[in-house]
């Protein structure tokens, strides 16, 4: 859901991010944009500067089993995790096994 979210406010970021590293969604790779943004969280989670939880992977990306959800700091982590599958799903009525998801487009402009 972040990577999502990132996606939509910042567009251009994002597609820069998509260029350089690839993403699973276009192949196997080894590194890719959401493994940036992944190490990215876990280094403010590890600097305690945002709040991190392990959680079950849903939908596109339960071949991870586990994936990094992540809040404000301060967030207690019994909060209940919303996942991704539940987000696209019932947010944005997407099917939550496609990526990219409604609304972002590799090609947009920046």
């Amino acid at each position: 859901m972040i990577e999502y979210r990132y996606s939509q406010r910042s567009p251009a970021s994002y597609t820069l991010l998509v260029d350089r590293y690839g993403h699973t969604a276009s192949g196997p790779t080894r590194y890719s944009a959401s493994s940036f943004l992944g190490g990215a969280l876990g280094q403010l989670w590890r600097e305690g500067l945002i709040t991190g939880v392990s959680g079950r992977a849903t939908g596109y990306w339960s071949y991870n089993t586990r994936v990094g959800a992540y809040g404000p700091g301060g967030t207690p982590e019994s909060d209940e995790i919303l996942s991704w599958a539940d987000f696209a799903g019932n947010t944005l009525g997407v099917d939550p096994f496609d990526w990219p998801p409604l609304g972002y487009r590799h090609d947009a402009p920046g």
